[in-house]
């Protein structure tokens, strides 16, 4: 088992819906937020949910929608972190976009992208950036040796960065000698996320790899509704119990 002395931390992802004229997916974003929260989670991160207008509801959320769902659910919960992946790359994100954002002062933000540019948010020293090492659907997401090793060099250390990583795909867990890769290249106080993958089954041998951030979703969901992702409660409690005890 990798030690270090960093509390672990469990984030619920919800896939949100844009906004439609009955506003459930508001309701579900804020029903889910709540149900999240009142498991006694770290936070939640907010994402756009995947395009699949086949059953007559789902439309992804537009950034619009975020920053709307971000605004709301922190009126609720004001002391409940609350972070945001536009499902773009920092580097690709409009100037309007990146000012908006520090005007918010969100309080993570999560880029399946690299590093490149987080300095563009040099100012928001309170704001965790969990951003893409390794990460699916990346040139680098198999990456090993010493193009893994410059990678995880490649961390700014002006801003509050936790290296996130993830499995080949959506759902897919991370291999376990990749997580130990990294966090030998890692130092001993530097966070270290996941963002894939992760289930009751395996999860204490990603926290024995050295993993301290997990971002949960697609294990934790009990049913589809209308298009929208619902929460399954008991196993979020369960899950909780391993990562934060």
């Amino acid at each position: 088992m990798i030690k270090n002395n960093l509390n672990s931390r469990f984030f619920v992802v919800i896939h949100a819906q844009h906004r439609i004229n009955d506003d459930y997916a508001l309701a579900h974003a804020i029903a889910s937020a709540k149900t999240a929260h009142d498991n006694n989670v770290s936070g939640i991160f907010l994402i756009p949910d995947y395009e699949n207008e086949s059953n007559g509801y789902s439309k992804r959320a537009t950034m619009e929608d975020l920053f709307f769902y971000y605004s709301e659910i922190k009126n609720l919960f004001p002391d409940f972190p609350v972070g945001v992946n536009f499902l773009k790359k920092i580097e690709n994100m409009d100037l309007s976009v990146v000012e908006r954002v520090k005007k918010e002062n969100f309080n993570m933000i999560q880029s399946d992208g690299s590093f490149a540019n987080v300095l563009s948010f040099k100012q928001m020293t309170e704001t965790e950036f969990f951003t893409g090492l390794a990460f699916k659907y990346s040139k680098y997401e198999s990456a090993t040796g010493e193009d893994l090793k410059r990678l995880c060099g490649d961390i700014p250390a002006e801003l509050n960065v936790i290296p996130t990583t993830s499995g080949s795909a959506t759902g897919v867990s991370a291999n376990l000698e990749k997580i130990k890769e990294i966090r030998g290249y890692l130092p001993s106080d530097k966070r270290l996320g996941i963002a894939s993958g992760i289930t009751l089954d395996n999860v204490s041998s990603f926290l024995e790899a050295g993993v301290t951030d997990f971002l949960v979703a697609t294990s934790l969901i009990k049913e589809n509704k209308n298009g929208c992702d619902i929460l399954d409660g008991v196993k979020i409690e369960e899950l909780a119990k391993k990562i934060l005890k």
